[in-house]
């Protein structure tokens, strides 16, 4: 009987642990959703990269076929 009494205690605890672990980890998601700053949605830029690199090496081709 004692090895009984023994492994419920046991399961009893390993249960409260579970318990207090799945407590913890809400207060975590919990304070890190209420510190959380939320970024409103950037609008669309638009991409100029590539139609300035294009200019720009234009420019310096001109630049250089005009010495």
């Amino acid at each position: 009987m004692s090895l009984e009494v023994a492994l419920l205690v046991l399961l009893l605890v390993y249960v409260a642990h579970l318990r207090f672990k799945l407590w913890m980890d809400a207060k975590v998601i919990q304070s890190f959703q209420k510190s959380a700053i939320i970024v409103p949605k950037s609008e669309k830029k638009q991409d100029f990269g590539i139609p300035a690199l294009l200019i720009s090496a234009l420019a310096l081709l001109l630049a250089l076929s005009a010495r």
